[in-house]
């Protein structure tokens, strides 16, 4: 099979990477009588167990485990207590499936699945996004939180000799292609590479991936084409070259390119307030997601000496004073009026701990430990934003060791 039918695959739908997920315990388990016992028919499959049920992703997955824990744990969602039991973990139980056009709802699936057989769970690894969740993100997509396009990939940025290489992994399992974006550090920044791979993942996840130099508007100001990473022309030994694709870098991906084009924003997009592309019920589901965890997350800042919470309603946004179940008091900041914010008109909210780290909708599921969240913040990630080994305190990268032989 060419490069280009493997791409023609993925345009035409006929095409996905699986789902691969990690779950980790404290102590073994005997995986076969947990799924047994939470009704599954176990089928022996070479060394795996493979469980066939129609409220599961394709109605089939398979499972795998082995013995420890993970490796260098780090990540946005974790606390330090979470770091620690995930590299102490006993046991690490692999879940592997393929998601459908539903891919929420499935994720959802692969939450109740893992809150059926291990409850006790310390937390999970998503393998092709290389991304950790906490055993509290976990329970919260099981009880309905919605699961968001950010949180099934991921995207990573290498820069070196006045180079910048910007990658998306996990996008493939979604039926769309991985992005790229290359340039020269002093052009195109690293925050400019996120947002950019971001809002064409929100514009293909919303209209499908169109045919290769297809004008593509991802921005107020920013249209792009894409082409095959196989027939872009790359510098000898330039970064994110045939040099750089190894098993984890040769599959389908799309290398992003300014366009000239004019073309207006795909339906069912819309333009975020700082001009990027997103899905138009993006904010209707994230307003929602705020209204319906604004009343736990008033009563987590108040258990704590040292929490505050802000919320916005409407044209209204201030600090929180009280909540009598259905009304905010909050103070305005500036001139320190007392205004009342009716429960139904809060659209977004944030609770900040006494170190200055704040917490919104999303990581509702965080609040209770906030505190050990920032503290983790702060020992796993460097001033500039990127996650540090949790061994040895270094930028993790392609091919980081430590002391532990940890890579």
């Amino acid at each position: 099979m060419s490069h280009l039918d493997r791409y023609d695959q993925i345009i035409s739908e006929n095409s996905r990477d699986k789902y691969r997920i990690v779950l980790a315990t404290a102590e073994r388990v005997d995986l076969e009588a947990r799924l047994a016992g939470a009704g599954y028919v176990v089928e022996h499959v070479d060394d795996a167990l493979v469980v066939r049920d129609g409220d599961l992703p394709g109605g089939r997955c398979e499972f795998s485990w082995e013995d420890n824990g993970l490796q260098s744990p780090h990540g946005r969602d974790l606390a330090l207590s979470d770091i620690e039991a995930l590299r102490n973990a006993r046991q690490r139980i692999g879940v592997e499936t393929t998601l459908g056009r539903d891919w929420r709802r499935d994720i959802r699936a692969i939450a109740l699945l893992a809150e059926r057989i291990v409850p006790e769970s310390v937390g999970m690894y998503d393998f092709d996004a290389y991304t950790f969740w906490s055993p509290r993100w976990v329970r919260a997509v099981a009880a309905g939180r919605p699961v968001t396009l950010s949180e099934v990939f991921d995207i990573h940025a290498v820069g070196s000799d006045g180079r910048l290489w910007a990658h998306s992994h996990g996008l493939r399992r979604l039926g769309l292609i991985e992005l790229e974006l290359r340039g020269d550090s002093d052009a195109v920044s690293f925050e400019f590479a996120g947002r950019a791979v971001n809002a064409a993942a929100n514009a293909l996840l919303v209209a499908g991936v169109p045919p290769p130099e297809t004008p593509l508007r991802i921005g107020s100001g920013t249209t792009v084409e894409w082409e095959p990473w196989e027939s872009a022309e790359w510098d000898v030994d330039e970064l994110g070259g045939p040099s750089d694709r190894d098993e984890y870098h040769d599959g389908p991906s799309g290398v992003l390119f300014p366009s000239d084009a004019e073309p207006a924003l795909r339906a069912g997009l819309a333009l975020d307030d700082d001009g990027w592309a997103v899905p138009a019920d993006g904010l209707r589901v994230f307003e929602e997601q705020a209204r319906t965890t604004a009343p736990a997350a008033y009563e987590t800042s108040r258990a704590r000496e040292g929490r505050s919470m802000w919320i916005s309603a409407g044209q209204q946004s201030g600090t929180v004073e009280a909540f009598d179940g259905r009304t905010f008091t909050i103070t305005v900041e500036g001139n320190g009026a007392q205004l009342s914010a009716p429960l139904e008109a809060v659209d977004s909210w944030w609770v900040s701990c006494e170190a200055g780290y704040s917490l919104g909708p999303w990581k509702a599921h965080n609040l209770a430990v906030i505190e050990d969240v920032a503290a983790a913040r702060k020992a796993t990630y460097d001033d500039e934003g990127r996650p540090l080994c949790s061994v040895c305190g270094t930028p993790l990268g392609h091919g980081h060791t430590c002391i532990d032989g940890e890579d």
